[in-house]
């Protein structure tokens, strides 16, 4: 493959035993996945998106059709895979299963272990799993322990193994709508990147008057973005800390010049106020004075600014050239 960002999207919105609930919110789960895993905010292309539904003419999601395009995956990609799914789950004594299209009571579908097994014999650099359905916190769990997971893995799933994972009539699911929006830039960073760790943090926010916890598992040395949206400050003024703030304790001072309002601005000076006011956005600096809330007042009365908590923590990956 030629991509070095493959998305499996999965989702089973029909089921051919009457036993088994049909999920027509499944559909609209998957295509909202694709929509803001296929390209960044700023259009770059971002994940290789492949779709597997009923409807996508490639016929029924049964068990096997699954497993293939998982072994596929597995054996021959070797860059960074996400596995999306979305539709029932389903415990058993001996574990989890994602139900398939052609589930029965007996025998519901794949095994949770089987997403597992294919991992840890894979060469991808990192995989990430994202699983809407109910029992999603059996995958990893047991036999599935964190201590088999490999290097680079990482688990977000929309319950614990007990608990159920609501859906929606009329949108997508509760955990899948969380997630895209997270993913739209609810849980991006001041950079503008979103990883699955910020994810985790903003669905379990959101989902606290939901009987619903989210689980997260993680084995990595490096987070990376699965999604970049547009930052609150650029690499490139993050860059510039460090002309303004030498050393994580200093305080720059601000005047008159330094308001386009005023009558003693000054047109350079402006323009790294202008600069400040997207620092302060971020959550980067702040008055030094606390009662303060405004730059425009600490220019006007000719008081210093300095480096908030987050501040002092891009200094540091500005100083240690991480930026």
């Amino acid at each position: 493959m030629l991509t070095n960002r493959l998305a499996l999207l999965i989702g089973v919105s029909t089921y051919d035993h009457p036993a088994i609930a049909d999920l027509p919110s499944s559909l609209l789960d998957v295509a909202e996945m694709k929509r803001v895993l296929s390209r960044h905010e700023n259009g770059d292309k971002n994940f290789e998106c492949i779709e597997i539904t009923a409807g996508d003419g490639s016929g029924p999601v049964t068990a096997k059709r699954i497993r293939e395009a998982l072994k596929e995956s597995f054996s021959t990609y070797d860059g960074e895979l996400l596995i999306y799914f979305s539709g029932h789950g389903h415990l058993e004594f001996n574990g989890g299963y994602l139900v398939t299209q052609d589930g029965e009571p007996d025998h519901p579908g794949i095994y949770m272990s089987e997403l597992i097994d294919g991992a840890l014999k894979s060469s991808v650099r990192t995989v990430t799993m994202l699983i809407d359905c109910c029992n999603a916190g059996a995958l990893g769990e047991g036999a599935q322990a964190m201590s088999t997971m490999r290097d680079g893995m990482t688990i977000l799933g929309s319950s614990l193994a007990d608990q159920a994972s609501y859906v929606s009539p009329v949108g997508p699911s509760t955990f899948t709508g969380l997630v895209v929006g997270a993913l739209e830039g609810g849980a991006a960073n001041t950079r503008g990147h979103v990883n699955a760790a910020s994810i985790y943090g903003y669905v379990d926010a959101s989902l606290g008057e939901f009987g619903q916890r989210p689980i997260y598992k993680s084995h990595a040395r490096r987070v990376a973005p699965l999604r970049r949206c547009n930052p609150h400050c650029e690499d490139s003024l993050l860059r510039q800390i460090t002309d303004w703030f030498p050393d994580q304790d200093s305080k720059f001072p601000l005047s008159r010049k330094f308001e386009e309002t005023a009558k003693e601005a000054e047109a350079d000076k402006v323009a790294i106020f202008q600069l400040f006011k997207k620092l302060q956005v971020g959550g980067l600096i702040r008055p030094v004075d606390r009662n303060q809330l405004h730059l425009y007042f600490t220019a006007m009365n000719e008081e210093e600014i300095e480096l908030t908590e987050l501040g002092r923590f891009y200094h540091r990956l500005v100083v240690n050239e991480n930026i």
